[in-house]
């Protein structure tokens, strides 16, 4: 999973707070951004995915959705599921 930093986060307009705070939220709201492509070894077939609590502005996950003809292929870990788009 890449962790996204204190700075990187909070260029999305969410509030890091306090690692208490964090660990007492109970992470109802998320929301998902998709990270830059623009490193040198990014996957032309996708895109890598990120999910943060908007409540207190903890990394919950990543996933990569991958590019297709109707929309995009949701890989989590070796799980692969296709979504109609």
């Amino acid at each position: 999973m890449e962790k996204l930093t204190k700075d990187q986060i909070e260029a999305t307009g969410i509030e890091v707070k306090n690692p208490i705070k964090r660990l007492l939220c109970k992470h109802n709201k998320k929301q998902q951004f998709s990270t830059s492509t623009n490193s040198m070894f990014h996957s032309l077939r996708g895109e890598q995915r990120v999910i943060i609590c908007t409540d207190c502005g903890k990394q919950l996950g990543d996933y990569v959705a991958e590019y297709e003809v109707n929309g995009f292929k949701y890989i989590f870990g070796k799980i692969k599921r296709e979504t109609g788009g």
